[in-house]
């Protein structure tokens, strides 16, 4: 509970607004979604906990409560 009341740490959340910014500028894509599946622990939800400080952003969770949790950026 503690790391998401602390200072975000790390590059992971820049990667990521990176990679969807210029997702979103490339005109050959089908649709403008992205799914974000990892490893559970590995910091996703605090990633989109941090994005969507910095852009619109709609988090969507499209799995079952006590599932797997996937995020959908839109």
């Amino acid at each position: 509970m503690s790391s998401w009341t602390g200072e975000y740490v790390g590059r992971s959340a820049d990667l990521v607004e990176l990679i969807l910014k210029n997702y979103m500028a490339s005109q050959d894509h089908y649709a403008r979604y992205v799914a974000h599946l990892q490893s559970s622990g590995t910091g996703k939800s605090r990633i989109h906990d941090e994005l969507a400080k910095r852009m619109f952003y709609i988090p969507m969770s499209l799995a079952s409560d006590g599932a797997y949790c996937m995020y959908l950026c839109l």
